[in-house]
C-alpha cells in the first residue's frame, strides 16, 4: 500500500494566529504564507479562535488521508466482524465458496 502523503504542518502559535481585522487587511500575504509554509492560519474574532484557513492543496491532501484512514478502519471492522462470525461457527468452508463461484463463471 502506498504511504499516506500529507504536506500539512502543525501551526506555530507565534506566527499563525491572527485577528480577523489583520487577516482582512493582508489577505494576499496570508494566502502566500499558508501556501509556502503548509501551516494552517488560525483566525480569531473577539479574542477567540473563529476560523482556520488552509492552502487548497493541503486541504485536498489532508482530506485524502482522512478518507484513506476511514476506509482502512471500515475494512478492519469488516475483517474483525468476519473473524467473530467464524469463531461463532457461522462461516462457510472455502471449498464450498470456491465451488459456488466456479458455477457462476461456467
Amino acid at each position: 500500500m502506498a504511504a499516506l502523503q500529507n504536506t500539512l504542518k502543525r501551526p506555530r502559535l507565534d506566527k499563525d494566529v491572527v485577528p480577523f481585522s489583520e487577516y482582512r487587511q493582508n489577505l494576499t500575504q496570508y494566502f502566500r504564507q499558508t501556501s509556502e509554509t503548509h501551516r494552517p492560519l488560525l483566525i480569531t474574532q473577539n479574542g477567540r479562535a473563529a476560523q482556520v484557513v488552509l492552502d487548497v492543496k493541503d486541504f485536498e491532501d489532508t482530506w485524502n488521508v482522512w478518507e484513506t484512514i476511514r476506509d482502512q478502519l471500515e475494512m478492519r471492522a469488516d475483517v474483525e466482524a468476519g473473524i467473530r462470525e467464524l469463531d461463532a461457527g457461522k462461516g462457510i468452508p472455502h471449498k464450498k465458496v470456491f465451488a459456488e463461484l466456479l458455477k457462476e463463471f461456467e
